[in-house]
């Protein structure tokens, strides 16, 4: 028997997944299949489908469409796209939205003569998930299920749960720094510096000055957004300390509650690395999505340095991305392609097998990480980690001991902790061991799944 319902609507769901947001939320909810509560999903979905309703490993999901993308492709004249455009435009005329037409006008304006510098354009929240179907949508699934809370998981779901109208309790589950910076890739630095607050400048530069006004107008409004609907959340909850202070800066009403990301268990971990052994090569592994935020490009240039200090070695990049092809052509300029494996996408299991393989794990991400599953990652498979000290790594590496914290932007001594722990094998070894050890305890006493659980029972009988 079923104590209470909890829906929860959450950005992506399993096997439709994109980053670790979803899958900590996966692990979480595997965690608790022993519970007295009905879990119901309803997870965005890419597309203009009609909602599906379905059961996944025994869980009854709807899959609700969902167009990431904003503004809507606008050119070639196409009878499909002018129909999507004058459907949108309806919508949201309906609701008010008239300012619509004009951010989708800027947006052609800064498509055509800036187009190199589109992708500073916010995605606007009052166009692409107020003024959406999804939001309707969202309202008639809770209107079937009836939940006693709704867990919305990320950024997209908080600003469309609390924006249902709803006497349902939501708990906001933040994952990134989206309601911090409006950029699309949540950088949160300007060239490289990251930001201590947000006045805009990384549009500085890239339009003429009153492009730039109503760019940062844009950003603005879609900050006020988020913040807006933050604000009506009964609980917020944050994966880590560094997002516990960006949250509680916000200055909102609201208890703010730490609960870390889950990894997969130890258990599945070992079943799917075993009789894998160290690769012959001294392998570096670097884990993510391939783009300037990660910083795989600054391993890649310091790629013939290692080769000086180390002789043999391999660097495997794991992930996908659109700046992988820009990374092999770095590497072939410096004589380095056979020393550089780009995976692509990967599962779960060989994502696995690929920390199994590897020596150590380098982690050379330049924004604000904002919890850092890759550290976890790397000590449940007993290797040792070195990463810039940003962020919420800062919480998930111990200096010394499970890995190397370096300087940001120091890019000599994230060579030298590499070298160091390529060329004394004991080390990296005995570092690993203690990272591992040191997960296993921290996890113990963490009990995400048991707390999370709590905070629904909570919210319930409130």
């Amino acid at each position: 028997m079923f104590y209470k319902t909890i829906l929860i609507v959450t950005d992506k769901y399993v096997p439709s997944i994109s980053g670790g947001a979803e899958i900590s939320l996966y692990n979480m909810l595997e965690d608790m299949e022993h519970y007295d509560v009905r879990v119901v999903v309803a997870a965005l979905t890419d597309g203009r489908h009609l909602v599906k309703k379905e059961f996944y490993q025994k869980r009854l999901v709807y899959r609700v469409p969902f167009v990431e993308s904003w503004p809507i492709p606008l050119g070639g004249g196409k009878p499909r796209e002018f129909l999507r455009l004058l459907k949108f435009f309806l919508r949201n005329f309906r609701r008010g939205n008239f300012k619509s037409l004009y951010r989708v006008s800027l947006a052609s304006l800064i498509g055509r003569f800036w187009p190199s510098a589109r992708g500073s354009l916010p995605l606007m929240d009052a166009d692409y998930l107020l003024g959406s179907r999804t939001l309707g949508i969202l309202k008639d699934i809770v209107q079937e299920v009836q939940p006693d809370v709704i867990h919305a998981d990320n950024y997209r779901s908080i600003v469309l749960a609390n924006n249902i109208g709803s006497e349902i309790p939501v708990l906001s589950y933040v994952r990134d720094n989206r309601f911090y910076c409006t950029q699309k890739n949540q950088a949160t630095n300007i060239r490289g510096v990251i930001c201590e607050t947000c006045s805009n400048e990384c549009v500085n530069g890239k339009f003429p000055s009153f492009i730039e006004r109503q760019v940062a107008e844009l950003m603005n409004e879609s900050h006020r957004i988020r913040v807006d609907a933050l604000s009506r959340s009964k609980k917020i909850v944050v994966t880590s300390e560094f997002l516990k202070r960006q949250i509680e800066g916000l200055g909102l009403n609201a208890e703010v509650v730490k609960i870390p990301n889950l990894i997969e268990s130890f258990d599945d971990i070992e079943k799917i690395q075993k009789n894998i052994e160290r690769s012959s090569v001294k392998e570096i592994l670097c884990v993510g999505m391939i783009g300037h935020n990660k910083g795989q490009n600054i391993i890649v240039r310091l790629m013939d340095a290692l080769a000086k200090e180390v002789g043999d070695f391999r660097l495997v990049i794991a992930g996908r991305g659109q700046m992988s092809e820009k990374l092999l052509e770095v590497a072939k300029s410096k004589g380095m392609l056979d020393r550089i494996h780009v995976t692509g996408f990967l599962s779960r299991d060989e994502l696995y097998r690929c920390y199994s393989r590897c020596y150590c794990v380098v982690c050379p991400t330049v924004w604000p990480e904002p919890f850092g599953r890759v550290p976890f990652e790397a000590a449940a498979s007993s290797k040792p980690i070195v990463a810039f000290a940003v962020g919420g790594l800062v919480e998930n590496i111990v200096d010394g001991k499970t890995g190397f914290l370096v300087e940001p932007k120091n890019y000599k001594l994230l060579e030298r902790a590499l070298v160091r722990l390529l060329k004394d094998d004991d080390l990296a070894v005995k570092m690993g061991q203690t990272a591992r050890a040191h997960l296993e305890e921290k996890f113990k006493l963490q009990k995400s799944s048991d707390d999370l659980l709590g905070q629904w029972k909570m919210l319930s009988v409130s």
